[in-house]
């Protein structure tokens, strides 16, 4: 009788353990879900601030300021390549002052100061750059334009005065390299370095001298190194 019970339970534990591994075989095969990768491709709009250094022939002088502007692009990924274009335009307090005296004799001496004011700056530059998921690195060329305004005024031996005041916009190059990262699907944040680089130009810049008005021209050009933090927000 033992011998027929202890058969019977050995029966039903073989055949419990056959059905559920039957059972196992009959489930669908579940495959590891893969891991998301950060899409580049769409177009933004966004905000960036910062500082800048600008360094010109005029004043001689170095100078800095603060900036600030928005941007629009679109990117197109392929694969880790991410190609773009982006328009920005930003105001500028980027200022350079320089001064001089001198003193040739006791009838020839004199003394001057110089400004430069750069007031706002906008470019247009392709963007390439490598993708690796949310971090973005890429670098950007194009073409710059930059407002300036320019004012001197001079002291010369006695009683003479000269001074001129001229304003213009330039058109440069611009170049760069920066750090960009997807926060969310939509918002991305980004540090970026930017030259720019404006080649000298003859301007208009009437001259007065003990105060009669007189046409002139004088020549300017120099460039500008800038940092500027920023924020993107992907809307298609």
């Amino acid at each position: 009788m033992n011998k027929i019970l202890c058969l019977a339970v050995s029966s039903l534990v073989v055949a419990f353990a056959t059905d559920a591994g039957a059972a196992d075989l009959d489930l669908p095969f579940k495959a590891p879900v893969p891991a998301t990768v950060y899409n580049w491709t769409g177009c933004y709009v966004g905000a960036h601030g910062g500082a800048g250094g600008l360094y010109e022939n005029w004043s001689g002088e170095p100078g800095i300021g603060g900036l600030a502007g928005g941007q629009l692009g679109c990117n197109y990924q392929m694969g880790m390549l991410v190609l773009g274009i982006e328009g920005e335009g930003f105001w500028s307090g980027m200022k350079d002052t320089g001064s001089y005296t001198y003193f040739d004799s006791p009838t020839d001496y004199g003394s001057g100061a110089t400004t430069v004011k750069n007031t706002w700056d906008a470019d247009i530059a392709a963007r390439f750059g490598l993708a690796i998921d949310r971090a973005l690195i890429y670098g950007k060329a194009g073409v710059a334009w930059g407002a300036f305004n320019f004012a001197s005024n001079n002291q010369y031996c006695c009683t003479s005065t000269y001074t001129y005041n001229a304003a213009s916009t330039l058109t440069g190059l611009i170049i760069g390299i920066g750090l960009e990262y997807g926060i969310t699907a939509n918002w991305t944040a980004k540090f970026e370095y930017d030259y720019l680089d404006f080649p000298a130009k003859n301007i208009y810049a009437p001259e007065i001298y003990n105060g009669v008005t007189e046409p002139g021209t004088a020549s300017y050009g120099g460039f500008a190194q800038i940092f500027k933090l920023g924020v993107n927000y992907k809307f298609y």
